[in-house]
């Protein structure tokens, strides 16, 4: 849990869309205070699909993950936090 605002940094975003489908991919850095005091940060790297239903934008699919050091295989931190 945080305490306290939470920040969110979207960076590489990409959208693709066609009449009635879209699909957006992007990394967020979300970072804050946690309640024991400890300032955390991770990236996240989250994809959302949505389709035009009705004259409105819907999301069908959601995926989030964390992205992971090809070297180490272990997820990805940011080192300047």
């Amino acid at each position: 849990e945080y305490d306290g605002p939470i920040s969110l940094e979207t960076r590489d975003l990409t959208v693709v869309t066609d009449s009635d489908v879209a699909f957006a991919h992007m990394l967020h850095l979300d970072s804050g205070t946690r309640k024991n005091g400890v300032r955390s940060a991770i990236w996240v790297r989250s994809t959302v699909c949505c389709r035009r239903s009705g004259g409105s934008w819907l999301i069908t699919h959601e995926h989030v993950s964390l992205p992971i050091d090809p070297e180490t295989f272990q997820a990805w931190f940011p080192a300047d936090m």
